[in-house]
């Protein structure tokens, strides 16, 4: 992280319209300040479930269209992929902000809303898998590709067979002397 050393990015929830600032240091730390009278390098502005969304995903390409970033863009396309590789304690973040209680009891909500989310779209990719295959006949089972793929490699080997038996045919004819066109016709 050394060109992000000495960076200092604020975040602002929209919802609570507080800012954050973070300051990245020299020996890969972020230091969460909740003020600076300092340069800010980058401004993030977001919905406070883009930024568990970004947190969660451990992807720093899943950064959604609604947070708004002003400044040095780098340093915040730098700080996003330290965010999505980071295990933030949002809820310690939060408490500071809006007390113990309330921090903790939208942390339980935002897992239980991550983890129906998860178990929603497993369910729903089963779903359209076996509609798709069963139902609507548009995909093949795992059954009907591996019996295609099976037939695909016995002509495959029929093709090699009888390309052999080919060769072997032309010299055949050529120990002979005869043209093996000559012999086709």
């Amino acid at each position: 992280m050394p060109s992000m050393a000495g960076k200092v990015i604020q975040i602002t929830v929209r919802e609570l319209d507080v800012p954050l600032f973070v300051k990245a240091t020299g020996n890969n730390r972020l230091d969460v300040l909740p003020g600076y009278d300092g340069e800010i390098h980058c401004r993030m502005r977001a919905p406070v479930i883009s930024l568990v969304k970004l947190g969660l995903s451990g992807n720093a390409d899943a950064i959604s269209e609604d947070i708004e970033m002003s400044g040095e863009i780098e340093v915040g396309r730098q700080f996003r992929g330290l965010l999505a590789k980071v295990d933030i304690d949002w809820e310690e973040i939060l408490s500071h902000y809006t007390g113990d209680i309330i921090a903790h009891k939208i942390g339980n909500s935002i897992r239980l809303l991550t983890n129906w989310g998860k178990k929603t779209s497993a369910a729903l990719q089963k779903d359209m898998g076996e509609y798709l295959q069963e139902e609507g006949r548009h995909l093949p089972s795992h059954y009907e590709v591996r019996q295609f793929l099976t037939q695909v490699d016995d002509v495959r080997l029929a093709v090699d067979r009888a390309e052999a038996r080919i060769r072997q045919l032309e010299n055949r004819y050529r120990q002979t002397g005869v043209d093996a066109d000559e012999a086709l016709d």
